[in-house]
């Protein structure tokens, strides 16, 4: 199933065209990956890595997701809006201000200390609605999160045992995508330090979870009762060390057309400061998509697709084009250009993109088309 994720408002060329059987096929693939014991918790923050939240989060519960993670409160809203009722997780700490909000909506919240934990059991005894936590334990990301040392003395302290249900402990793994470095078996330690002690002091939870995708494809020990899948569900390996096995596939195609096509000669300059000179006679085409679809123009996105051949960027990329060396090819106006995806038998993935630009893949896929709605 093609879903065109572009407003039907939109003028603009650019297109991310998201195939959300393919991110069902890929939680089917991580199900197995986990095992029967672990839970597979879908992450759609920032709206579902570029993907389009609603249509990504249906897929994953359809591929066997049994919870869907996103980073705020607002994000949770609009899974809610679009009518999924599925257990939703909201990995940032929620404002007071959205508090009440987010416990109406049955949306379960991440607590990482001792006034957010207070906050919560408030707005649950003002509402009169149980609240469904997490508690955030810090083991070496340094990002949210109690201290190993702060957890059971915080929940001794914590008021409104009878508003706050304890639904799970997670962590955070800082290195798991490199996993040759030491620190996430460090971290892996120290989180089930915790959980035992808290354990042996009765407190349980019933989703333990540590593992987003790299660490639920390079250490197996993590795999807990639950793991948190984000990259590897749209079809990206979370690095060049932790790779995706067989049968995973890319969820999203950026393409847009050529809008021109000219006949250059030699010694033409091309685009604003005309730092390229045509070498020789070219036809250089224009495309509809430039820094404003998020084809970055520093360091420079390098490469299209056109009739199934890579052919290069040239010239500095404009706010909403850029130009391709089309001079081997028979291009026309109106042509389809791929910018990221698959043209043919030829491929661009987020993570060479990524190479490019001196960024990561999730950067890539988060900053296609900014500020243009997904329907």
């Amino acid at each position: 199933m093609l879903e065109y994720y572009e407003p039907a408002t939109s003028e603009r060329r650019a297109q991310a065209e998201v195939d959300t059987a393919a991110i069902e096929s890929n939680a089917r693939l991580m199900r197995r990956v986990l095992g029967p014991g672990c839970q597979l918790i879908g992450v759609a923050k920032a709206d579902a890595y570029g993907h389009g939240a609603v249509g990504a989060v249906q897929a994953m519960l359809r591929g066997g997701a049994t919870c869907a993670a996103v980073a705020t409160v607002g994000e949770g809203r609009r899974l809610r809006a679009a009518g999924i009722d599925a257990p939703i997780l909201v990995l940032g700490p929620a404002s007071r201000r959205d508090l009440h909000e987010a416990l109406a909506l049955g949306l379960q919240l991440m607590v990482g200390d001792a006034a957010m934990i207070q906050a919560v059991a408030a707005a649950a005894e003002a509402t009169g609605h149980q609240a469904r936590v997490h508690l955030k334990i810090d083991t070496g990301m340094h990002r949210l999160g109690l201290l190993p040392h702060e957890a059971l003395p915080v929940l001794r302290a914590t008021p409104g045992a009878g508003v706050l249900r304890w639904e799970g402990i997670f962590t955070h793994f800082a290195c798991a995508d490199e996993p040759t470095r030491p620190e996430t078996h460090f971290q892996i330690a120290a989180f089930e330090e915790v959980v035992g002690a808290l354990a042996a002091a009765g407190y349980r939870f019933p989703l333990v979870h540590a593992a987003s995708s790299a660490g639920a494809l390079a250490f197996p020990e993590a795999r807990y009762s639950a793991a948190r899948v984000g990259i590897a569900l749209y079809g990206v390996a979370p690095s060049d060390e932790v790779g995706l096995p067989a049968g995973f596939q890319p969820a999203l195609t950026f393409r847009t057309s050529i809008t021109r096509v000219a006949e250059l000669p030699a010694g033409s300059q091309v685009s604003y400061g005309g730092v390229y000179r045509t070498p020789g006679p070219q036809r250089i085409a224009t495309i509809g998509a430039g820094y404003a679809d998020g084809l970055r123009r520093s360091p420079p996105w390098q490469q299209a697709l056109v009739g199934g051949v890579r052919v290069p960027i040239v010239g500095r990329i404009c706010m909403d084009y850029a130009m391709v060396d089309v001079t081997d090819l028979d291009a026309q106006v109106e042509d389809e250009v791929v910018l990221m995806g698959r043209q043919g038998e030829a491929s661009i993935s987020a993570a060479e993109v990524g190479q490019w630009l001196g960024t990561s893949a999730y950067e890539v896929l988060t900053t296609i088309l900014p500020g243009e709605p997904r329907s």
